[in-house]
């Protein structure tokens, strides 16, 4: 599994600095405390508002307690649009995000925590804990998580960050009850289009987004999905777990121990519960608009659940083959995870939910790319093409990023004053012409790529 945070900093920060970014580390004072809005067997908390500003726009951000009716909390930050009127929404979420304005003791401990050697955190507040066993951390403010959707902020979608908090303990299912609250936040609120919300996340964060599918309220059901190398079937995943060597099975076992709880042990265990786990409960809740981002050399989630997933639910699918089977005892997502800067998954994750989502009076969106990610995602679709794999997920991807409307900024560009934004059509063009020996213009490469990727 692991963190899923776009590793988008190093640009959001210049972009932020060049442009004049401000914002508090801590809410604001005036902000109101503890204001509820009930709803039925739902009831929102604030906690507190504070500012965030840039580009000379300020947003205010909700930091927001969700009770529900099970009698567990959720937490969730909410960026609404600086564009009046309902706007298009993103649902991120958020399982190994740790957050510090909660009030929840543990949260205010988690957050002074020390990392292990490795990076990784004792999971001390996990089930069936033994004293050894480590988790994925990452403590952000409020104010970094703003400058994290920087760029989906400046194109005018409101943001809604669900917090799972992995590190809390919990289990499968009750992360399942924070994205059923996430999602009844977002049918509550006037300022969101509820035809135009959809939902990303990767990893464990991949499952939530499917999950916050099957359970979307309503008044607010998503118009797209997102997930990157999702886990999709638990009953998959619990073997897939088991059978990993160390010390990647060391790895999943915080994963085995949540879920067991759940369950009552391994899928063909007699008497274990893994209903409404597998990927056949995800299907009939899914939008037409849905896409699974997963690398062939993933060890933690198995590319055969997304393969599942595309099978069975009619997922849109994009892959990065490989001609050799992961290393079991690896505790990788694969190879796309190691792309230098914004790894390309995520631009392509992001541009399709962005343009899926866009309302008619936004004229388009920002996106971040590193060039070098980009060109390591292609020479992997070309290297699968050359040995006879089937690429055809490829173009309609790259066609996408040639949209007009959308354009791409890398930090390699950026200086200490300027950002430059290219169209996507002359970024695609140049990077197919590159590996494809083509000759396509800003003009041509949509047209180009029409019936699929250049012969090798």
């Amino acid at each position: 599994m692991g963190p899923n945070r776009r590793d988008l900093r190093r640009l959001v920060l210049v972009l932020a600095t060049a442009c004049g970014n401000s914002h508090p580390e801590t809410p604001d004072a005036a902000a109101p405390a503890d204001a509820v809005v009930d709803a039925g067997t739902y009831a929102i908390v604030e906690l507190a508002t504070m500012p965030y500003t840039t580009n000379a726009r300020t947003w205010t951000i909700h930091l927001d307690r969700i009770d529900r009716p099970d009698g567990g909390h959720t937490y969730v930050e909410y960026i609404p649009s600086d564009t009046a009127g309902a706007r298009p929404a993103m649902v991120m979420t958020e399982p190994y995000v740790g957050i510090d304005w909660s009030g929840d003791p543990l949260d205010t401990r988690w957050a002074a925590s020390t990392a292990q050697s490795n990076g990784m955190f004792l999971d001390v507040d996990g089930p069936g804990y033994t004293g050894t066993e480590t988790i994925s951390y990452n403590h952000e403010t409020a104010a970094q998580m703003a400058n994290d959707n920087n760029l989906e902020l400046l194109d005018g979608f409101a943001i809604v960050m669900v917090f799972g908090r992995y590190y809390a303990g919990g289990t499968i299912r009750e992360y399942i009850a924070d994205m059923a609250a996430g999602m009844w936040f977002v049918a509550e609120q006037a300022t969101i289009d509820k035809t135009r919300v959809g939902i990303y996340g990767a990893s464990l964060g991949g499952f939530e987004a499917l999950w916050a599918a099957v359970n979307a309220d309503p008044r607010a059901l998503p118009a797209t999905v997102v997930a990157a190398f999702p886990v999709s079937d638990w009953t998959t995943e619990a073997d897939h777990m088991a059978s990993r060597a160390e010390p990647a099975k060391d790895f999943l076992t915080t994963y085995l121990h949540r879920l067991y709880v759940d369950t009552g042990g391994p899928p063909e265990q007699a008497g274990t519960d893994y209903n409404g786990l597998r990927v056949t409960d995800v299907c009939a809740h899914l939008p037409a608009a849905t896409l699974a981002l997963h690398d062939q050399g993933d060890n933690l989630v198995p590319i055969a659940e997304t393969y599942a997933l595309v099978a069975d639910c009619g997922v849109t699918p994009i892959y990065w083959d490989r001609d050799t089977p992961p290393d079991p005892g690896l505790p990788s997502h694969g190879l796309l995870t190691f792309e230098p800067g914004v790894p390309s998954y995520a631009t392509f994750a992001l541009t399709y939910l962005a343009m899926h989502l866009l309302a008619p009076d936004q004229p388009g969106v920002l996106m971040a790319y590193t060039p070098a990610s980009m060109t390591q995602q292609l020479q992997t679709a070309h290297a699968a093409q050359v040995t006879g794999h089937d690429i055809s997920f490829e173009a309609p991807r790259l066609i996408e990023l040639a949209d007009p409307r959308v354009g791409l900024l890398s930090s390699d560009d950026c200086s200490a004053t300027s950002c430059p934004v290219h169209t996507g059509a002359s970024v695609i063009a140049g990077l197919v012409n590159s590996m494809w020996g083509t000759s396509f213009t800003d003009q041509t490469i949509a047209a180009g790529l029409a019936g699929g990727m250049p012969p090798p």
